[in-house]
């Protein structure tokens, strides 16, 4: 009975880790295939200034811009100049970056053998 059980943990454990595995690439290739359709449009950052209604830093061919975007619909607020664009861009890149999910799947299956 208890080895039956084992297996079972194993066995759903390599298949929850095949649907994650399958489901990363499935995203990617979504997201490439989407990227390239309007890869001249891109959010940089995006907060919510209250229910159905934020403001956007939203790069259209190369420029920056700050937008309105609400569920009535965007606008343009106003072009940022050469000074803000730059503050802007090294905000985005002085901010920590989201592991991706195959290195948080290898530190936990990592963590776990250790056991």
């Amino acid at each position: 009975m208890r080895d039956s059980l084992v297996f079972t943990v194993i066995q759903t454990a390599f298949v929850l880790a095949a649907v994650v595995f399958l489901a990363n690439i499935t995203l990617r290739m979504a997201g490439k295939k989407l990227k390239g359709k309007a890869g001249s449009i891109e959010v940089l950052e995006r907060v919510q200034v209250s229910q159905g209604s934020s403001i956007a830093i939203v790069r259209i061919a190369g420029r920056l811009y700050a937008m309105s975007l609400t569920d009535k619909g965007s606008s343009i607020l106003r072009e940022l100049d050469e000074e803000e664009e730059s503050l802007v861009l090294k905000n985005l890149e002085d901010r920590p970056q989201p592991p991706e999910l195959k290195n948080l799947a290898k530190a936990f299956l990592e963590k776990r053998m250790e056991r």
